[in-house]
């Protein structure tokens, strides 16, 4: 039998829903490169989003190690 805290958990990990809002000539250029890389609008923006912060926080983590040393 599955706890609470274990289901808690379990719907934790699960993907998370945002509304935002962005200029037409953003639209644009997401539709697109979103036609183009035949995915949807809403699975490139989720990928654009991830890939910049993990690119963001690279440098950050690389700093913070090499002024530890």
């Amino acid at each position: 039998m599955i706890r609470v805290n274990d289901r808690f958990r379990v719907m934790q990990r699960q993907p998370q829903r945002i509304s935002i809002t962005i200029s037409f000539q953003v639209h644009e250029v997401l539709l697109k490169r979103s036609e183009q890389e035949g995915r949807s609008m809403s699975n490139l923006c989720a990928f654009l989003l991830e890939d910049a912060l993990l690119h963001e926080a690279a440098p950050a983590d690389a700093a913070t190690r090499c002024n530890s040393r």
